[in-house]
């Protein structure tokens, strides 16, 4: 069973949903690209546009739990980084777009459900740290165990996490938001 937030789980449910999106946007970005090359600007700035608003989504709802919500202590230890891992992922499922057939534009069909079968994946699999977009922003992935022995994913502004009590808001029941003072 999934611990829920504070608020009962709305947070919890928006903020997965977010970042998994936000994880999914480089195809659009790289999609957006392509399109730039062979000449359909607005369709590319339209995969532009909506990459960008689903990062700015996501910051913000991220701001606005920490503004909102007082984060608790809460023991962890075992604290390994897992930034390296969306950058393979990004290789994995947006290089193939940049790297198509130069000649033909990909259709938007096999981009929607290229998009489809990756966010069930991340989803499915809570591989919020895959998420490449996060970390242009300066956001960081942390694996980490709790006093209790269950696995945490951490998400942080700071590019090292010391094993300890850490001020924390629970974003999932996997996923953690770590909010010094």
């Amino acid at each position: 069973m999934e611990e829920q937030a504070s608020d009962g789980g709305t947070t919890t449910w928006f903020a997965r949903l977010l970042l998994v999106l936000t994880s999914i946007a480089p195809v659009l970005v790289v999609y957006g690209a392509v399109l730039l090359d062979h000449k359909k600007e607005s369709e590319a700035y339209r995969a532009f546009g909506l990459a960008g608003c689903l990062v700015a989504i996501c910051l913000g709802l991220l701001w606005l739990t920490k503004r909102d919500t007082q984060p608790n202590n809460r023991k962890v230890t075992d604290i390994q980084e897992r930034d390296g891992d969306s950058l393979a992922f990004l290789v994995a499922y947006a290089l193939p777009l940049a790297v198509a057939n130069a000649d033909a534009t990909p259709s938007q069909l096999g981009i929607i459900a290229f998009v489809f079968v990756l966010t069930l994946l991340v989803w499915q699999q809570q591989l919020f740290h895959v998420n490449p977009l996060m970390g242009c922003f300066g956001y960081h992935f942390f694996r980490a165990r709790s006093d209790n022995g269950r696995k945490l994913l951490i998400l942080s502004r700071s590019k090292t996490l010391a094993d300890g009590d850490l001020p924390m808001i629970q974003l999932s029941g996997y996923l953690w938001m770590y909010c010094p003072k």
